[in-house]
């Protein structure tokens, strides 16, 4: 099992540990029928702190989401940060992605359940700026190895696809009880499925 990231270093630690209440208790009891009084109560802070930090439920619901899809990415972008070779890097997308959902279960439910839920319409924008600075990166893994023919001239929207998609449908059954396969050896099976998808042919 990975160890669990450190929280984001731009994240005061008070900010943080409302965000982590709120995580909990949507987790529990739904957005819904959560209420900032519970999120205030679980996080051991005052009112004043918490709508310093945050004007709404809904701003802070999007506020957790963002925080469990940036720690996500910074942990995938260190990865190209090593510039890995064609397989190491496609296998070890794979492994990073569901060893952080191994460690962060409950960020992973909450990406998972609330990426379309309503609140969500407040974090468009941010959402859109993080994976302006994410898939870039993992496309230029991508035209290098392409172009090196070490890695399949496949649309890059594809290859992704095929290195995570499987990983996310993955996710949801491991975040429902519903996987049965231990989670180490579901990150090698699909990553190196990942791998014989788009190694070059012949």
């Amino acid at each position: 099992m990975a160890n669990k990231r450190k929280p984001n270093k731009t994240t005061p630690k008070r900010k943080r540990q409302i965000m982590e209440a709120a995580l909990s208790c949507f987790n529990e009891n739904g957005f819904t029928d959560t209420s900032m009084q519970e999120i205030r109560q679980r996080a051991g802070a005052s009112y004043g702190s918490v709508y310093h930090h945050f004007k709404s439920k809904e701003l802070l619901a999007a506020a957790v989401y963002l925080e469990g899809l940036q720690d996500y990415q910074e942990g995938m972008i260190s990865l190209f940060e090593k510039e890995p070779g064609p397989r190491e890097g496609v296998c070890e997308m794979v492994r990073r992605h569901l060893a952080w959902v191994e460690s962060n279960a409950s960020w992973a439910k909450f990406l998972i359940n609330m990426r379309h839920a309503d609140f969500m319409r407040d974090a468009e924008t941010l959402i859109g700026l993080r994976n302006q600075e994410f898939i870039p990166i993992v496309g230029q893994f991508l035209n290098k190895h392409i172009g090196e023919g070490s890695i399949r001239n496949l649309p890059r929207d594809v290859c992704i696809s095929i290195i995570l998609g499987p990983c996310q449908e993955f996710t949801r059954l491991w975040i429902e009880g519903l996987a049965f396969t231990d989670m180490e050896q579901a990150m090698e099976q699909m990553g190196e499925s990942a791998w014989q998808a788009l190694k070059p042919k012949g």
